[in-house]
């Protein structure tokens, strides 16, 4: 029997669903699929598939500074900023105003050595900072208690700490993090036994003192140690400069080998990524994030060179263009992956156009240290380019 309407209620058409608001299958990728769905529940959205790390722009430049060598490294903690130049051997502190602009608060001159990596560290009132050339087979790495709400550093409690493998040119703390009572500190030309094939070392440090210390560590392979560092042979036997680059997110450690010599598999260049837990001082590998460069650019240098990572999120920066462009070292992308609750995903590709300022650099060379501002902006020192200046790249 029909069914029969009177009155003004009548059936109201259904609307066809919204695809950017639902759930869809892209590339056949079950992890990509597993990633956009963790999203969705998480925002009621889908995520972007079209947004875009776009051209760099320069985000502030030291006034003052004329020495060529730029910045090696910047990290910011909430209002406060602290920038390394070993061009003048300095380390800077600014402090944003009540208007919003970096006022400096502070500086300090270092002498005898070449610098590095800096980190802030506000949970125990610390700025700490790496030289890893300071002699042929010792670094050393040196923390200053700061005060986060003025901006001044107390000269008087610098301590220094040697960083010393036993083995030349390790360039120990060419990379340095920290998570709770630990500082992390990496020496990518670290061999076991030979020169020509240096795996790296990845060193763990305590916070107060810098003394080593040992942490229980376990690998993807199934081995479980007791030690005071992590050799990146463990993670891959090969030339892989493992430690070169540090990052963190959340309680994960993100260690970065970019590979060297051959350049030539997907195993030359990965991300090893570590669960920390500072309460029971054991580090987990739980990932290892394999070269997104190969096997397209197989024969050819293309590597990740530097790494950061905030909310989830981790950037890596690769000395090519996008995925289907030929080899160019003067181009560079940013490849993003997402965290989805197991392991990180990659979510994005980015082809970055570099400032003019560095067209006569290969950023093989000049970029290795970045840090997040936010989920849309990333920030790269200007390495090797004279003014002292730090680019902004934005999404």
């Amino acid at each position: 029997m029909p069914i029969r309407f009177r009155g003004p209620v009548r059936p109201r058409k259904l609307k066809s669903p919204d695809p950017i608001n639902i759930p869809t299958v892209r590339d056949n990728k079950a992890s990509r699929v597993r990633s956009d769905v963790e999203y969705f529940k998480a925002n009621g959205e889908m995520p972007s598939v079209t947004s875009k790390w776009s051209s760099m722009s320069v985000y502030f430049q030291i006034p003052g500074h004329t020495a060529n060598g730029g910045v090696d490294s910047v990290d910011v903690n909430g209002d406060v900023m602290a920038i390394m130049s070993s061009a003048t051997n300095t380390i800077y502190i600014f402090k944003k105003d009540v208007n919003g602009e970096y006022q400096q608060t502070d500086t300090t001159t270092q002498s005898g050595g070449d610098y590095s990596d800096i980190y802030l560290m506000p949970a125990v009132g610390k700025v700490v900072y790496s030289a890893p050339l300071a002699s042929s087979n010792e670094g050393r790495l040196v923390a200053m208690d700061l005060d986060f709400a003025t901006g001044i550093l107390d000269q008087a409690s610098r301590n220094v700490y040697p960083l010393s493998t036993g083995r030349d040119n390790s360039y120990d703390g060419r990379g340095i993090i920290g998570i709770g009572n630990t500082i992390f500190s990496g020496a990518p030309g670290y061999y076991l036994s030979s020169a020509s094939a240096r795996g790296g070392l990845l060193s763990f440090r305590d916070t107060a003192s810098g003394a080593l210390k040992p942490l229980n560590v376990s690998y993807l392979g199934g081995i479980n140690e007791s030690n005071n560092h992590v050799y990146g042979n463990r993670i891959y036997n090969e030339d892989g400069l493992f430690a070169n680059t540090l990052a963190t997110d959340s309680s994960r450690l993100l260690v970065l080998a970019p590979g060297a010599a051959s350049f030539n598999t997907a195993d030359n260049g990965y991300i090893s990524v570590f669960d920390y837990d500072d309460t029971n001082q054991s580090l987990t590998e739980i990932q290892k994030i394999d070269n997104p460069a190969m096997p397209q650019y197989a024969g050819t240098q293309a590597s990740m060179r530097a790494l950061a990572a905030l909310n989830g999120k981790i950037l890596a920066l690769l000395n090519v263009g996008g995925p289907d462009n030929n080899y160019d070292p003067l181009r560079t992308s940013l490849v993003e992956y997402t965290w989805d609750g197991s392991a990180y995903i990659q979510s994005g590709w980015s082809d970055v156009e570099l400032s003019p300022d560095w067209t006569a650099n290969s950023t093989d060379s000049v970029i290795a240290h970045m840090t997040m501002l936010s989920d849309t902006e990333l920030l790269i020192p200007g390495t090797g380019i004279s003014g002292g200046k730090i680019y902004k790249v934005t999404k």
